[in-house]
C-alpha cells in the first residue's frame, strides 16, 4: 500500500470540512469556509459569486437523504447484512471514542446519526489527528484504514457521477485523493 499524499495531521482540516459538507446542508457559514480554504476557486461557480444555497440544499437532500442517492453510510457500500454491519460499526466507533478518551456524542454534528456515517467518521479522524498524542494518531490511522478506506472509493465515485453540482463532485474527488485505497485513487 502506498503512503497517503498527506499525513493525518495535514489531512485533518480537510476531513473537518468534508465532514461538514456531508453532515449538513450548505449555508452561509459553509460558503465562508469554502472561500477561506480556497476550494471555491475549484468550483465552476463564477468568480466572486455566492453559492446558490437553495440549489445546494436540494442537491444535498437528493444525494444524501433520498434512497436513490449516494448514502454516506458504510453499511450502504459494504457487502453484508446492513443491520449486522451497523452493529459492527457502532461497536468499532464506540471503541475508537473510548480509546480517544471520549464518550459517544449526541450533540452536533453527531446527533442521532448512525455511527457508520462518513461525516462522523471524518470528524472523528480529524479529532484524532488534531491531538498532540501519537497514540491518538495511531488510532486515527486504524480508523481510516478499517472504517473509511474499504468503502469510500465507491461512495466518492458515486458522488462524482451522480452529483449535478460541482461542489459534491469535488467532495468525491477529495475523498478519493485523501482516503481511498491506492487502487481507488484519482489519477491526476
Amino acid at each position: 500500500m502506498s503512503e497517503p499524499r498527506l499525513s493525518g495531521s495535514e489531512r485533518a482540516p480537510f476531513d473537518r470540512l468534508l465532514a461538514r459538507l456531508l453532515l449538513r446542508e450548505p449555508d452561509a457559514e459553509l460558503e465562508i469556509l469554502l472561500r477561506e480554504s480556497g476550494l471555491m476557486s475549484r468550483l465552476d461557480e463564477g468568480v466572486g459569486e455566492a453559492l446558490d444555497l437553495e440549489a445546494h440544499a436540494e442537491e444535498y437532500t437528493r444525494l444524501f437523504l433520498l434512497p436513490e442517492g449516494a448514502p454516506p453510510f458504510a453499511s450502504a457500500w459494504l457487502e453484508g447484512e446492513r443491520e449486522r454491519l451497523g452493529v459492527q460499526f457502532t461497536g468499532f466507533v464506540n471503541q475508537t471514542l473510548s480509546a480517544l478518551g471520549r464518550e459517544t456524542e449526541r450533540a452536533a454534528p453527531w446527533g442521532n446519526l448512525p455511527l457508520d456515517h462518513l461525516g462522523l467518521l471524518l470528524d472523528l479522524s480529524a479529532n484524532a489527528f488534531s491531538s498532540e498524542d501519537p497514540e491518538d494518531h495511531a488510532i486515527g490511522e486504524h480508523l481510516c484504514r478499517e472504517a473509511i478506506q474499504p468503502w469510500v472509493g465507491s461512495f466518492a465515485r458515486a458522488l462524482q457521477t451522480q452529483s449535478r453540482l460541482p461542489l459534491y463532485r469535488l467532495v468525491g474527488t477529495l475523498l478519493l485523493q485523501l482516503h481511498a485505497e491506492p487502487s481507488q485513487e484519482v489519477r491526476s
